[in-house]
């Protein structure tokens, strides 16, 4: 699956750059004692969505990482909000729809942190090319609702002139391309996002270096 825009125009699509480390003088030192009811290792986007719902919730937490808050966030994530394409090929259309609905409700209540984009699905032949855009034609039919939807983007057959104008198309097996519509998003965002505000009952993140040795009945 290869993003791409269908549109004369020049876009970008970069992610957002990859965090550094904070500098080893700017990190907290581990307290002695923790006095909290929970301790949570990491401070990606599960712990910070364990750290607000335990906040949520007044029970007193500590997160501990190496790093910033959304460091290092799934490093090999796909960084979308997708609605469920790969359901389609097993049939599971009841799980595709709800990733659809999800995917557009992303995009209502939070469309700072995603926006849309136009994938390429390539074929190699007339047959899988077929396929491809009666599949495909259908997960954009149940996925029609797309808030703010760019009126640059294209969907369905991508025509020649630009699928052969993308180097990605020489010399190659692929004869041609289907475009699908998904959202991107950037798994750090939400990390920060998610991240509570320092009070009494859920502290900020502690940092902590290869040789900090934790409290008892901790692990790494």
């Amino acid at each position: 699956m290869t993003p791409s825009l269908l549109s004369e125009s020049p876009h970008s699509t970069a992610a957002p750059a990859w965090p550094a480390a904070p500098p080893a003088q700017s990190r907290e030192a581990l307290p002695a004692t923790l006095q909290v009811e929970v301790g949570i290792i990491g401070a990606g986007i599960h712990g910070a969505a364990l750290a607000r719902e335990l906040k949520l919730r007044n029970v007193s937490c500590a997160v501990i990482d190496k790093g910033a808050v959304g460091g290092g966030t799934s490093q090999w994530s796909t960084k979308l909000f997708h609605g469920g394409i790969r359901y389609l090929a097993t049939g599971d259309i009841k799980q595709m729809r709800e990733g659809l609905a999800a995917r557009a409700t992303w995009m209502r209540i939070a469309p700072q942190h995603c926006r849309w984009e136009a994938f390429w699905m390539p074929h190699e032949g007339l047959l899988q090319g077929l396929s491809h855009r009666f599949g495909i034609g259908l997960y954009d039919y149940w996925g029609n609702d797309r808030p703010s939807w760019p009126r640059e983007l294209r969907l369905g057959g991508v025509p020649r002139r630009l699928f052969e104008a993308d180097p990605r198309s020489q010399n190659g097996p692929f004869r041609g391309a289907v475009a699908y519509a998904d959202c991107l998003t950037w798994d750090r965002r939400w990390s920060r996002t998610s991240w509570p505000p320092a009070t009494p009952t859920c502290s900020t993140s502690t940092r902590w270096s290869a040789g900090t040795t934790l409290p008892a009945g901790w692990t790494r």
